[in-house]
C-alpha cells in the first residue's frame, strides 16, 4: 500500500491514501467477499523417517559412569552419546546432577541435560494423529490439544463441514497446520485476545493462506503479514529522524508456549533486505538493529513486529531476499517450592541467589494481610525476571492448612535495586503455606529466517 501522510510542525494531522492497494493483506480484514472453497485433495500424509532404536537404561547408566570415571576421550564420547539419546536420558541425567558423585560429574551431567533441552526447544513440538474423514475443525482441535493450546474458530466456519483423512507421525506442529491450511483454507489468524491460557484462532483467511510469505522453523512460524509503502509531507518544523519516505513491514510470529518453559522475550532483527535490482532497503537507522521486542507476562502465542525499511525504487517489484533472526529468551526449566508455617513469622526460602521471607499474616478489613520481602542479587537478569513476573504470571499461590487455594487481590509493592517488598491482600481463608514457582536459567536461542521474492506494492 502506498500512502501519503501530512505532518505539520512535526505532528501528523492527516493521512490520505494516494494510491492504495495491498500486496498480500487478509481479504477478511479488507472486507472482501468470502468465496466458497474449491475442491481439493482430502488427505494428508506426513510420516517421520525411521529412527535408530533408543539406547537401553543400562547403556545410559554406563555413559553416565564414563562421565565420572572414564578417560577424557571416554568422557567426551559419553557426553555426545547422552545428548544424542535425547529425552530418554533426561531422568538419569537429572538424578545425577541433583546428587552427583563428584562435582565434575554433576557439571557434565547438567551440560548434557541442558544440551538436550536446547535441542528440544529448537526442534519444537511434534504431533501424531491418524484419523479418517474427520471434520477439519475437529482435527485442528485434536492437534492443538497435543501441545496444550486451545483452538477457537471464526463464526464463518460454523457451517463448514469439510472433512479430511490425516496420517501424521512425529511431525512439527506448525508444518502440519500449514499443510491443513493448504488443503482446507482454514488457517491460524493474527488474533490475540489476551487470554491467560494460550489460544490459537482459526479462520478462512489467515496467516498460512492468501500467498502470505511464511517461514516455519521448530517452535515458531514467521509470517510477513503486510508490507506498506508510505510517503509524508511536512509543513513547519521537521520531525527529527522521521523519514519522508519509508516502507512499513509487519511480521507476525507464532510461538509454541510450552508448559515447561516460560517465554521472557521474543525479538526480530533484519540482516538483509535486497530488492530485485540488488538495492538494499536497510538504511543506517535499521542496519544491525533489533526491531521491537515482545515481552510475555502470560503464556504467549502471537507477537507482532513492525519494522521500517527504505522507500523502494519505483522499478522494484519484489524484496528478493529478506532475512534475519528471531531471538528468543526463555527459561530452561521450572521448579515449585513450598514455604510452610507462614504463621511463625519466620517462613523463608533461599533459592537461585534470592532470599524470600514472609511476614506473619494478620487479619483486618475483611481480609488477611501478609508481607513478602525479596532480596535479589543486583544485575542478574534471571532474578529481575523472577521479581517482575512473580504475580503477573501466577507464580505465587497461597493455600490454607488443608491445601485450598486462596485468592490474591490488591495490595502494594515497593523497593528498589536489590530489595523488594510486597504487601498482599488474601481472601477466602487463613494462609498457612505459600507455593512459589521458580523458572530456571534463561536460555538465548536464535532462529534464522529467510524469505524470497516478497511483493512490493506499486
Amino acid at each position: 500500500m502506498r500512502i501519503a501522510a501530512i505532518i505539520a510542525g512535526g505532528f501528523v494531522i492527516a493521512a490520505t491514501a494516494l494510491t492504495a492497494f495491498t500486496a498480500f493483506s487478509s481479504p477478511q480484514a479488507a472486507g472482501a467477499p468470502v468465496s466458497p472453497p474449491q475442491p481439493r485433495p482430502k488427505s494428508i500424509i506426513m510420516l517421520a523417517k525411521p529412527q535408530q532404536a533408543a539406547p537401553s537404561a543400562a547403556q545410559i547408566t554406563q555413559w553416565i559412569r564414563d562421565l565420572a570415571n572414564g578417560s577424557p576421550a571416554a568422557q567426551k564420547r559419553a557426553e555426545r552419546r547422552l545428548i544424542a539419546a535425547g529425552d530418554v536420558a533426561v531422568p538419569e541425567l537429572t538424578n545425577t546432577f541433583n546428587h552427583p558423585p563428584t562435582a565434575r560429574t554433576g557439571t557434565d551431567a547438567r551440560t548434557a541435560f541442558e544440551a538436550i533441552q536446547r535441542a528440544d526447544l529448537q526442534r519444537g513440538p511434534l504431533v501424531t494423529l491418524r484419523v479418517s474423514k474427520m471434520l477439519v475443525k475437529q482435527i485442528i482441535t485434536k492437534l492443538c490439544r497435543q501441545v496444550n493450546i486451545g483452538a477457537k474458530f471464526n463464526t464463518s466456519l460454523d457451517r463448514d463441514h469439510q472433512s479430511l483423512s490425516v496420517e501424521v507421525r512425529h511431525q512439527p506442529f506448525w508444518r502440519v497446520l500449514q499443510r491443513i491450511a493448504a488443503v482446507s483454507g482454514i488457517s491460524p489468524t493474527a488474533i490475540d485476545d489476551g487470554e491467560a491460557i494460550p489460544v490459537l484462532h482459526f479462520g478462512r483467511h489467515g496467516l498460512f493462506v492468501n500467498r502470505v510469505p511464511v517461514f516455519v522453523d521448530g517452535p515458531m512460524a514467521i509470517a510477513v503479514e503486510s508490507l506498506a509503502v508510505l510517503q509524508t509531507r511536512t509543513f513547519g518544523a521537521k520531525l527529527w529522524g522521521f523519514p519522508d519516505k519509508y516502507s512499513y513491514l509487519n511480521f507476525v510470529v507464532l510461538w509454541y508456549p510450552s508448559k515447561s518453559q516460560w517465554l521472557y522475550s521474543l525479538g526480530v532483527k533484519l540482516s538483509q533486505a535486497v530488492d530485485d535490482h540488488g538495492k538494499s532497503l536497510l538504511g543506517k537507522a535499521y542496519d544491525n538493529q533489533w526491531g521491537p521486542v515482545c515481552y510475555a507476562p502470560r503464556p504467549t502465542i502471537i507477537c507482532s513486529f513492525p519494522i521500517n525499511l527504505k522507500w523502494p525504487p519505483p522499478q522494484a517489484k519484489f524484496i528478493r531476499i529478506l532475512s534475519g533472526d528471531a531471538s528468543v529468551m526463555l527459561s530452561s526449566g521450572v521448579r515449585t517450592y513450598e514455604v510452610a508455617n507462614l504463621h511463625s513469622g519466620h517462613a523463608a526460602l533461599k533459592v537461585s541467589g534470592m532470599n524470600l521471607k514472609f511476614g506473619k499474616p494478620t487479619i483486618g478489613a475483611g481480609r488477611w494481610n501478609i508481607s513478602l520481602y525479596i532480596r535479589a542479587p543486583i544485575s542478574s537478569i534471571e532474578d529481575q525476571v523472577f521479581v517482575n513476573q512473580l504475580f503477573s504470571h501466577g507464580e505465587l499461590t497461597l493455600r490454607t492448612a488443608n491445601g485450598r487455594k486462596l485468592t490474591l487481590s490488591g495490595g502494594s509493592m515497593g523497593g528498589y535495586g536489590r530489595d523488594h517488598k510486597y504487601d498482599l491482600w488474601v481472601y477466602g481463608g487463613n494462609p498457612a503455606s505459600a507455593w512459589i514457582k521458580i523458572h530456571g536459567r534463561l536460555v538465548d536461542l536464535k532462529f534464522p529466517f529467510r524469505f524470497r521474492n516478497v511483493p512490493i506494492p506499486q
